[in-house]
């Protein structure tokens, strides 16, 4: 299985990369709901084709913070908020807070619901405890991480 980072939209790399694998997961800021973004229109079309050609069954993705939750759940491809698939063991969950909201309009390119709620949180939490699975995917990472990955006040990925 294919694991996808944010796309933003650029679906043309996408759908060429995903051709090449039997199946796949983009882990959040696919750029679904963008309505202002250029591939806004692209990304609709290339989802319902995936949905129209049977292929929502091994190409899915999660929510990632840049995504509108509402559009993402109308998709077929749409994994959901959080779940297990057994076959992998793998448990996901899908959505972010964004650290970028204060330029962003409601509704628009931010969305109040982008991270689980606190009923969906402890609802994930415990299926996780009960499949005690092999890998997680989310799109974001613990804050303990984040903490580690930002020390000095900027990203260090050479850690």
């Amino acid at each position: 299985m294919l694991l996808i980072g944010d796309i933003h939209g650029d679906i043309r790399r996408y759908a060429k990369l995903v051709r090449r694998y039997p199946s796949s997961i983009q882990v959040g800021d696919f750029g679904v709901g963008f309505v202002g973004d250029p591939h806004h229109v692209r990304i609709r079309k290339l989802l319902e084709m995936y949905e129209r050609d049977g292929l929502h069954k091994q190409h899915r993705f999660l929510r990632g913070n840049h995504d509108n939750p509402d559009l993402c759940r109308k998709s077929k491809l749409y994994i959901g908020e959080w779940g297990f698939l057994p076959e992998q063991s793998l448990f996901y969950a899908s959505g972010a807070f964004s650290i970028d909201r204060v330029w962003r309009s409601p509704g628009f390119d931010w969305w109040a619901d982008e991270e689980l709620s606190q009923e969906q949180f402890d609802l994930a939490l415990e299926e996780y405890k009960r499949c005690k699975p092999r890998f997680v995917v989310t799109h974001d990472c613990p804050v303990s991480i984040y903490q580690f990955l930002c020390a000095g006040g900027t990203i260090n990925i050479n850690r």
